[in-house]
């Protein structure tokens, strides 16, 4: 209650100060917030070095390669599980295939996949590879898409088959994953 009354005795202040003409412009904060609120913090510690996300999972497909990793679907709507040997396989090959169209590390790729087996496949395999990912929602009008592609930089849209064809206005490079991987999928039915 005591640091509201204080905005607002600040907030009066500026009201006061004739200088103001605009409301927008008035202050909220005293001069010692704007100070905290603008130095460099020594709260927070150091973004931790150690295993990315990639790396982690890379750990936990030594530690059970045969434990199921992932169960859904693929673009076809065909039933999947994937043990962790297997989704690593995958996203290892696609990852060759994305520094093979030359993704290396802090190259942003963007990811327009349905919400499936696939979208996991890709997004480890633009890690893998060294890549960041731009989420493009398959949902998303192909303008938005467009001025997030371009905004971004992006090169390389990472897709599937069925998504293509929302792609083909952009000009972007396209890989497809199930397209790339569709033998793969073929012994992980039900």
């Amino acid at each position: 209650m005591e640091r509201m009354l204080g905005h607002v005795r600040v907030l009066l202040g500026g009201l006061a100060d004739e200088q103001l003409a605009h409301v927008h412009a008035l202050p909220w904060l005293s001069f010692d917030e704007q100070a905290a609120l603008t130095a460099p913090s020594t709260l927070a510690p150091p973004f931790p070095r150690g295993p990315l996300l990639h790396g982690w999972f890379e750990d936990q497909v030594r530690r059970t390669p045969q434990a199921p990793a992932l169960t859904g679907s693929d673009a076809q709507g065909r039933r999947i599980e994937l043990s962790y040997a297997q989704l690593n396989e995958r996203a290892n090959r696609l990852a060759h295939q994305l520094r093979a169209r030359g993704v290396r590390p802090n190259h942003l790729v963007g990811l327009r996949t349905e919400r499936n087996a696939e979208l996991v496949i890709g997004l480890l395999a633009i890690l893998k590879a060294g890549g960041a990912y731009l989420p493009l929602d398959p949902v998303y009008p192909t303008e938005r898409a467009a001025f997030m592609v371009q905004d971004a930089g992006v090169q390389l849209v990472l897709t599937q088959a069925s998504l293509r064809p929302g792609l083909a206005a952009l000009p972007v490079q396209t890989l497809c994953i199930d397209d790339a991987s569709a033998a793969d999928f073929s012994d992980a039915q039900d």
